[in-house]
């Protein structure tokens, strides 16, 4: 009988932990300033903020977001009233392919729009609260926004996002604001950082500070008209190791990018493509990119295609080689027809520090040698 008691005082003890770990994490989202940080939400005239406010931003900021690291913010869901948050939370499971939703979630609830100092505009009267879900660990967070990606629910005009603290916002915002000024592409958050980048094809910048904008301003080795040096080709080339492209496949210009990868990755001979693709895209001359989510999953595509001898259909699966390697490609294509060598081909290669990167290699007619080619351009 004494165990007996002795147990479920224990297991009391741990509800009560439980259901004040959930009060915790509610009393922490109560005094947000949401912003919505998709796209088309950006509706701030200027980004102000006073200087006691912004230190008390910065002082807070890691524990804020090491408390929100598992949550997702949900904006532009649909509200009605009286709702059934349990309802609503399966309702948005179902569209991800989310099975056992209350499997991942720990609670959920609306949250206010509330003046921060970062953004003095009124709230659309109509637009739905945000709705932010608390979630196991971060990697079920991010598999529900991988999710979300993946299936372009954006394209419904809701969306699912990081939970990011009050700083970060205030330099998502920010970078929203100087990236539209300059032309820059993309500015998005991951793993709750806020990343930024010009184009496909240049290298991704992590935004901890606002001065890094000026810094980026006075940098313009940043641009991909700017002349890339060879550090630079470096860092854009690790960024591309796991990534091959596809070139003159069938009506590529005409069908969704994942639809096509789904078919090649049908011929190759998997059952399930998809398993070992991170993400795929199409860059601006129409060539689809696929980003694998390691590099056995690039070269096990890449060794199936040439076993195959795929390139006799006259589409091509290669390296995504960066722009100075493809500059460095071309040349020594021309150099080798004109001198009698054979082969031209870019290998991953592993440098004494570790440091991941592709050099091209060549291979003459009349003798099986290789020497790599990897000096700067002159």
């Amino acid at each position: 009988m004494a165990c007996l008691c002795l147990i479920l005082l224990l297991v009391s003890s741990v509800c009560t932990l439980t259901t004040i770990k959930i009060t915790e994490y509610y009393e922490e989202t109560d005094d947000d300033g949401e912003n919505d940080f998709d796209d088309d939400n950006y509706k701030t005239d200027d980004v102000k903020t006073n200087e006691t406010l912004l230190k008390h931003m910065i002082d807070t900021h890691h524990d804020e977001q090491q408390a929100r690291q598992s949550n997702v913010l949900i904006h532009n869901w649909p509200q009605k009233e009286n709702e059934n948050m349990l309802d609503e939370i399966k309702k948005i499971a179902r569209k991800l392919g989310i099975n056992d939703p209350m499997h991942d979630v720990l609670g959920a609830r609306r949250i206010g729009q509330k003046s921060t100092g970062l953004n003095h505009a009124e709230q659309n009267p109509d637009t739905p609260y945000p709705l932010v879900i608390c979630l196991r660990d971060p990697e079920t967070r991010k598999n529900w926004t991988t999710a979300f990606y993946n299936s372009r629910l954006w394209e419904e005009k809701w969306y699912v996002n990081e939970h990011l603290s009050r700083y970060n916002q205030y330099l998502m915002l920010a970078a929203k604001k100087w990236a539209k000024k300059r032309g820059w592409k993309f500015v998005w958050s991951k793993d709750c950082k806020v990343l930024l980048r010009k184009s496909y094809f240049t290298k991704v910048v992590i935004l901890t500070r606002v001065e890094q904008l000026k810094e980026l301003e006075a940098h313009r080795e940043y641009s991909l008209s700017g002349q890339k040096n060879y550090v630079n080709n470096k860092i854009e080339q690790d960024h591309k190791l796991n990534n091959l492209i596809v070139r003159g496949y069938y009506q590529m210009s005409e069908r969704p990018a994942r639809q096509i990868v789904e078919e090649i990755g049908h011929k190759l001979g998997f059952k399930q493509p998809m398993e070992d693709v991170d993400c795929v895209m199409k860059n601006a001359k129409g060539h689809v990119i696929i980003r694998f989510k390691c590099s056995g999953g690039k070269t096990k595509w890449l060794r199936t295609y040439h076993h195959l001898r795929l390139r006799k259909e006259k589409w091509y699966l290669n390296e995504h080689l960066s722009d100075y390697n493809q500059r460095l490609y071309k040349i020594t294509k021309e150099w080798a027809a004109e001198n009698n060598w054979k082969h031209v081909w870019g290998r991953k290669k592993m440098s004494t520090g570790g440091i991941k990167y592709v050099d091209l290699w060549i291979q003459t007619i009349s003798y099986d040698a290789t020497i790599p080619i990897n000096l700067p351009l002159s």
